[in-house]
């Protein structure tokens, strides 16, 4: 072996140039010995094998005691469990035990506390759901209400949007007669000048301009007929307009109307609401702590079962519902029995 060792050292110790040519399969094959012969050492060695023996024995039995603690947590568990049942079910059929008076009596006063405390939570679910309903009947009137002003509200803007296009049409008439007139003034400006330029026209005879004269002035009266009529219907559209005008203004001030309307019914809306939700939050508060409570009785209940299924047990009342839990209990209780002694063999 030492000779060996002197060998891999001294191939160490090889010059630059000696380990450059060294294959490199050669290093891999050397240190697989190494690792073969060191494998050969150490089992010849029975001091050593015995100590590692001794190691993985004892990693083995703590693993196997580990597993069977957790069977054995879980055989505890499953009778705990079956003497809560033996006690529910002793309740239940209300089986009378001489020792177990007092548990009984602590039972029954807290059965009562609880049937109390279900009772007002009934009575807070009742209610919540009457709540409930009330706030969705406000919401619906409240809806229906806003819905029916909305329309009417409508209802006027179309009026309101008529109302404009008739006063839009009575500004476009207005506007033509208007046109209409100053042509017709002009027309008859018009006139007036020709009459005035026939009278100083010395080439004409005086019968010529007298029947021009006579031709003009009935033009101008007809014309002025014309500005007259002109005038009236633009009187006339002016009237209109105004009235066109305070019906306006009437719909207006029942738009606001309504607006006004449709904001209070809805400030009204959102403070019912507030009211409802406030008092659906104070009885869910309330029905939360009463759902603790009985949680809580339930809670204290179950050592109270336990109890009074252990004394039972003790007992062995006879009862039909019981034997099949009895016969549970038995077979866990041998089970837990086999296992303290597998445990015991393996500390040995």
């Amino acid at each position: 072996m030492k000779n060996i060792l002197a060998s891999v050292f001294t191939a160490q110790n090889l010059t630059e140039v000696s380990r450059e040519g060294l294959p490199y399969w050669i290093f891999w094959l050397l240190l697989c010995i190494i690792i073969l012969l060191l494998a050969f050492i150490f089992l010849r060695d029975k001091d050593m094998r015995r100590r590692l023996d001794s190691f993985f024995s004892g990693i083995k039995k703590n693993l196997i005691k580990i597993r069977l603690h957790s069977i054995l947590k879980r055989e505890k568990t499953k009778q705990e469990n079956f003497i809560l049942e033996i006690g529910q079910k002793c309740w239940e059929e209300g089986m009378e035990i001489s020792t177990g008076e007092a548990v009984l009596s602590k039972l029954t006063s807290m059965e009562e506390i609880l049937s109390a405390k279900r009772s007002e939570q009934k009575d807070s679910d009742k209610k919540i759901q009457n709540l409930k309903k009330n706030l969705e009947k406000s919401q619906k009137k409240h809806d229906i209400n806003q819905a029916q002003l909305e329309t009417d509200k409508n209802a006027i803007n179309q009026r309101l949007i008529k109302i404009r296009e008739k006063e839009n049409k009575i500004n476009l008439q207005v506007i033509q007669h208007q046109k209409s007139r100053e042509t017709t003034v002009k027309k008859i400006n018009d006139t007036n000048n020709k009459v005035y330029e026939i009278k100083n026209d010395k080439d004409l005879s005086a019968e010529k301009i007298k029947a021009e004269k006579e031709e003009s002035t009935k033009k101008i009266k007809c014309l002025a007929k014309d500005i007259k009529d002109i005038d009236q219907a633009i009187s006339e559209q002016i009237k209109e307009k105004t009235k066109l005008e305070k019906e306006s203004e009437k719909q207006k001030d029942k738009k606001s109307e309504y607006n006004q309307q449709i904001k209070s019914i809805n400030e009204k809306n959102k403070h019912e609401t507030s009211i409802f939700h406030k008092e659906i939050k104070e009885w869910e508060k309330t029905k939360h702590k009463v759902r603790e409570k009985i949680l809580e009785i339930d809670k204290n209940k179950k050592p109270l079962y336990q109890n009074l299924g252990r004394l039972v047990n003790d007992k062995r009342i006879d009862h039909k519902e019981l034997a099949i839990l009895y016969s549970k209990i038995d077979r866990s209780y041998n089970r837990e029995n086999n296992i303290k002694k597998q445990i015991e063999n393996i500390d040995k």
